[in-house]
């Protein structure tokens, strides 16, 4: 626990240039009792925490963190989310290529996979078309 405090306090006093508690409490529109209590036991609320962050342009994710109530792989997974919502077609595409790429040993290698497949096999269409009638029929289907 004592490693989430230190996180916090140096958080803290980064974030705010080395403000007095005072003055830290005014900006983030904070009671001053409220701030001096949590400062003086070193356990912040998360409102406390977001409040200063965004009193002094912070990010409260990183607040958070070092508050210990959010963790890293958290933060990574979001910018990582956010990155795939933000990506256009084309660079998700590029992604896939590289990563088939990346992985193309390992796909060719893979007796299941179906650059595997016998070159003797032979699919059938779900229908087949009578170019000469023009209509469809199904595998089990009489031309109509």
């Amino acid at each position: 626990m004592g490693n989430m405090q230190t996180n916090i306090m140096e958080w803290l006093r980064k974030v705010t240039n080395g403000d007095t508690k005072n003055a830290i409490a005014v900006r983030s529109d904070l009671p001053t009792s409220t701030l001096n209590r949590q400062w003086n036991d070193e356990k912040f609320s998360a409102d406390v925490v977001i409040s200063v962050a965004h009193a002094y342009g912070a990010s409260p994710i990183e607040g958070l963190s070092a508050l210990g109530v959010i963790t890293r792989d958290d933060i990574e997974r979001l910018r990582s989310d956010d990155a795939l919502k933000d990506a256009t077609d084309d660079q998700l595409l590029q992604e896939l290529a590289r990563r088939l790429a990346d992985q193309h040993d390992v796909i060719v290698d893979d007796p299941a996979s179906a650059w595997n497949m016998p070159v003797g096999v032979r699919l059938e269409p779900a229908a087949s078309h009578d170019k000469r009638k023009g209509q469809a029929k199904g595998v089990d289907e009489e031309y109509a």
